[in-house]
């Protein structure tokens, strides 16, 4: 009887041990942190809406050093005038994560900033003439002043300021794409009618798109002054495309073309994308060392085919390009090689990158990031190398963090101090002994029940 029990006690360790369910990684803070930090965000965002709609890349300060001889006149509103406002600059691409960021985290004012920004978007789209491309429904970049009692503002382009036609937007394909993305959220989410008397704008919108369309590649190039097919820019351009195709199942066969394009023209048999390509489908940039690569554009872009959805993020490929970004540039602690501190010789922090760690479920990494990025610029009042694009990426990965909840079975805890300076959190939390409390009563019940039985057989048999 004693061997059997001793028998027993081995078969419930070995059901324990098997029992037991793959560690995942506690996450340090509570839920109600991230959820503050979302609140912060989405001051912060509306923080630098400006009274002409725009979102503004940062908080505007003093101007100063502007030549007012190559600056126009607006609204009555002379040069001399409004360079002695407040400025910040505007640049689309960066704030339609911002508006894309806080109708994700259903902030309260969410509705009426998006539609404010839409409206600002719409105004000043250009026409085939006003553009230095010659390609209507364009945005350029500005530079917006704004008067000392907040309620004007006067915009001009960065051509007006540098005097330099090349100055005009980054891109006119990710501009177009992400702006398709916040129409195609906003109608969603707020007006399922908004965009039913739109046709117009859709069709512009497309048609800025396809202005740099390289059918060689089946991509688009940057803008018509850069004919550089981006993998960034394309996933981008996908992601506007499928977006669309919710409310205007027309717009489907152009997501799957540029899916297509992607795959066939910058992925490589090496096992990675090439950044971009130029319109003979030659490659731009290339990864001679997989085990050391640029940061940007070499590592960032690896990680646009799971955060725009060119890959699921439960298959083997989309693993596979995490794993080789994070081979290199995803080293906890390592000088130059860790992004979770925004320690990759980049100015800024990347939270784009958050979005996919957030998606491949690497919830270590992440909460290392949030962390870093809160002790950094959100606590200090969102200072340094920050600004509307990276709170925006933040919110998009913060709320789809917050879906998924992971907190279900993790204590509340406090938030990290302000004045902490440490490194971000690295060592997960203990898993709490709870969680094994049901395997432990199951394998108990196994061998109480295997011994009552057997000591009854024994016990038949004695008579």
């Amino acid at each position: 009887m004693k061997k059997l029990i001793a028998v027993l006690s081995v078969l419930l360790c070995f059901t324990f041990i098997i029992n037991i369910p793959a560690e995942a990684y506690d996450m340090k803070y509570g839920k109600s942190f991230y959820e503050k930090v979302i609140k912060l965000e989405c001051e912060y965002i509306e923080s630098l809406v400006l009274p002409n709609g725009a979102v503004g890349y940062d908080i505007p300060k003093a101007s100063g050093g502007f030549d007012i001889a190559s600056l126009p006149e607006v609204d009555g509103i002379s040069p001399a005038v409004y360079t002695n406002w407040a400025y910040t600059r505007v640049v689309p691409y960066f704030s339609a994560f911002a508006i894309l960021g806080i109708m994700a985290a259903d902030y309260e004012n969410a509705k009426d900033i998006t539609l404010n920004y839409i409206n600002w978007y719409i105004s000043s789209m250009n026409t085939a003439k006003s553009d230095v491309n010659g390609v209507a429904g364009t945005v350029y970049d500005y530079y917006v002043f704004v008067s000392p009692e907040g309620d004007k503002a006067v915009q001009v382009t960065y051509m007006d300021v540098l005097g330099d036609k090349a100055r005009n937007y980054d891109s006119t394909d990710s501009y177009a794409s992400t702006f398709l993305q916040i129409l195609s959220a906003y109608t969603q989410k707020y007006d399922n009618t908004f965009l039913d008397d739109k046709k117009d704008l859709l069709q512009t919108l497309e048609s800025v798109i396809y202005s740099t369309y390289c059918k060689n590649v089946s991509l688009t190039g940057a803008k018509p002054d850069y004919m550089v097919c981006y993998l960034m820019d394309n996933c981008e351009v996908y992601a506007g495309f499928r977006d669309i195709s919710v409310l205007f199942p027309e717009y489907k066969e152009d997501a799957e073309k540029f899916k297509n394009g992607i795959m066939n023209a910058l992925y490589c048999d090496d096992g990675y994308y090439y950044p971009a390509v130029f319109e003979n489908g030659k490659t731009a940039y290339t990864i001679d060392d997989k085990t050391s690569f640029d940061f940007y554009p070499h590592g960032t872009s690896q990680l646009f085919p799971i955060t725009f959805g060119i890959l699921d993020p439960a298959s083997d490929e989309a693993k596979v390009q995490y794993e080789l970004f994070n081979s290199v540039y995803g080293q906890n602690g390592k000088a130059g090689r860790d992004w979770t501190a925004a320690d990759c010789g980049d100015a800024y922090p990347w939270a784009l990158n958050l979005r996919a760690a957030v998606k491949m479920n690497d919830f270590r990494r992440a909460e290392n990031f949030i962390h870093y990025v809160y002790i950094k610029y959100i606590a200090t009042g969102h200072s340094g190398n920050y600004y509307c694009g990276e709170a925006g990426n933040m919110l998009l990965a913060l709320t789809e963090l917050c879906e998924k909840g992971v907190w279900e079975t993790e204590y509340e805890s406090s938030a990290p101090a302000v004045s902490d300076t440490s490194e971000a959190v690295t060592t997960p939390k203990s898993g709490s002994f709870k969680k094994y409390i049901p395997y432990i009563a199951l394998g108990a019940s196994v061998i109480l029940g295997t011994a009552a039985v057997i000591w009854a057989l024994n016990k038949k048999k004695k008579r």
